[in-house]
């Protein structure tokens, strides 16, 4: 009878952790993706792997990031909230009011529609970033000038 009792307790204790593992991976696989299509914000941050690249913005490019998008807030919205520990709700609440304010900029706002400078102040910010950050290597920085440029 104890056996059985702790194979449930066990079981119960996983069943619990699960909507918090599920979060946390969630939460990991949105800033990879996040990093990916702002290249800009992972020079800000330290991310060496998107050094040279550049925000694209065309159809098929935001029809992606919305999809994406749309496929997190899918995801996020079947993690039981309730499951999460206080900490972790609190970041449930930040990475699903940011989604949506990804998918409303990116669906009603479109800034690159209407907004002359848009293109302008990323590419000023991203250059400015990658010429300004003493932990980047002077090669590194002229090769991913360049690519950003191209």
């Amino acid at each position: 009878m104890k056996h059985i009792l702790l194979v449930l307790l066990i079981l119960l204790m996983g069943c619990q952790s699960s909507s918090e593992s599920s979060f946390q991976n969630l939460n990991q696989a949105f800033i990879s993706w996040y990093y990916k299509f702002h290249p800009i914000e992972s020079t800000r941050f330290g991310m060496d792997k998107y050094h040279g690249s550049f925000r694209l913005i065309g159809d098929s490019v935001n029809e992606e990031y919305m999809a994406d998008i749309n496929r997190f807030i899918i995801e996020l919205s079947q993690i039981d909230v309730t499951k999460l520990d206080p900490a972790k709700r609190i970041d449930y609440h930040i990475l699903y009011n940011n989604l949506k304010k990804l998918l409303f900029v990116m669906s009603d706002v479109r800034p690159w529609e209407w907004n002359p400078l848009w293109i302008l102040d990323e590419i000023n910010e991203g250059l400015f970033l990658l010429s300004e950050r003493i932990d980047i290597k002077m090669e590194v920085r002229v090769e991913s000038i360049l690519s950003r440029l191209k």
